[in-house]
């Protein structure tokens, strides 16, 4: 079986690649032919393990990276993507990041089948914004919803010509765009197959007891997704609690708004919270007993899934479908009712004074999250496969 996966940047930027690369390694030990084609390098010292019998081809000269919204050099890829096709007699394109002008043109013409994956939730109806387009949004909400509805669902049909299968990363973002774009389905064309676990061992349950009184939050710095503001605000009811002085704050990434972040911290006093910047968050994850998530959009977020493999019980916002996915408040996690913060701070104090429930969901979220181990997602991959082979034209 011969698979190539289409990406942007490669080996290393954000979650598409992380997963890509837990993806290409499993395919790889069922000794199938692994590729990826992609345009530009970005890598950092610490790249994860890639399996060298995956083969990485850089297209040269594309004028495209993760901010491009133009796509000047689409023919050029084209006929690049074409002839890479045809000479390495590639069975299944994947996705992952590439826009739908670089593939048109090739479903129906060669065997390949082409399967396109959204990396991100379909729709997220954020009001917040500086400048003339909060301002815009924040006055015209319901007209704005209505317009990033029509435009997300838009952005999906336009790939539906030109893939044989489209993947959502949770059914629930599958149903949502049933509904908001009136598609039926009957062709069977979407589907939905989750990220896979990063960490190929999680920790032993009896690690459970050595667990820090630690707080952690891993994220990219951006406040528009993260609204990282809402954390620390959270943090600073915490560390204003004089039976919680043991416990500590610890926030992993980096971004634009690191700063901002540094200098809510300052201006609130707190003295328990650090900054790591951009770390290999697996140590963090061992240490930490609870983890914060105030999203206000996610896709599928690996962060979470890592934390319930490392025995960190997540407290989390609902503000994203799939969240629904992988926590069940009460039994591997806590889902706090979106902006509830005073909610949100009660639910961390009782994790924090409760060893014991802290330490129920925590070996629940050990259990429960093996159901997104990378050998049962490939299998599921496997079958869209053999799936599509069926139905070859």
């Amino acid at each position: 079986m011969n698979i190539t996966f289409l990406l942007r940047l490669w080996p290393v930027y954000g979650g598409g690649e992380t997963v890509t690369i837990c993806l290409a390694n499993e395919m790889i030990k069922r000794g199938w032919n692994v590729s990826v084609l992609y345009f530009k390098n970005n890598t950092r010292p610490d790249l994860p393990f890639i399996d060298p019998a995956v083969k990485a081809v850089q297209i040269p000269d594309i004028r495209c990276d993760e901010f491009t919204t133009r796509f000047p050099d689409a023919d050029k890829v084209t006929s690049y993507l074409k002839e890479y096709i045809q000479e390495n007699d590639i069975h299944y394109l994947i996705n992952q990041w590439w826009p739908v002008e670089y593939i048109c043109g090739i479903r129906g013409r060669y065997k390949t089948k082409i399967v396109t994956c959204l990396h991100q939730a379909l729709y997220t109806p954020m009001i917040e914004g500086t400048g003339i387009n909060g301002f815009l949004k924040k006055r015209c909400t319901s007209l704005y919803k209505f317009w990033k509805k029509r435009h997300s669902c838009r952005q999906v049909t336009r790939f539906l010509p030109h893939t044989d299968k489209y993947i959502f990363l949770s059914p629930a973002f599958q149903h949502q765009y049933e509904q908001f774009a009136n598609h039926k389905n009957t062709n069977r064309q979407l589907g939905a197959i989750p990220n896979p676990l990063v960490y190929p061992n999680e920790i032993r349950p009896e690690d459970l007891q050595s667990k820090e009184k630690t707080v952690l939050l891993v994220g990219r710095m951006v406040e528009i997704q993260k609204r990282i503001t809402r954390a620390i605000k959270i943090w600073s009811a915490i560390e204003n609690d004089p039976r919680l002085d043991e416990w500590n704050f610890r926030i992993v990434g980096e971004g634009p708004d690191l700063a901002m972040y540094k200098q809510l911290a300052q201006t609130l006093g707190l003295k328990r919270i650090s900054f790591e910047g951009f770390r290999n968050p697996q140590p963090y994850y061992k240490q930490a007993a609870i983890f914060m998530m105030t999203s206000a959009f996610e896709g599928f977020p690996m962060t979470l899934v890592e934390a319930q493999q490392c025995g960190v019980v997540p407290v989390v916002m609902d503000s994203y479908l799939s969240l629904h996915d992988i926590v069940e408040t009460g039994y591997n996690g806590i889902i706090v009712s979106n902006e509830d913060l005073t909610g949100y701070v009660n639910k961390i104090k009782e994790l924090m004074t409760d060893t014991s429930l802290r330490e129920k969901l925590a070996m629940n979220g050990l259990h429960s999250c093996r159901r997104f181990c990378v050998e049962e997602i490939v299998n599921n991959w496997e079958e869209l496969f053999n799936d599509l082979s069926a139905n070859r034209r």
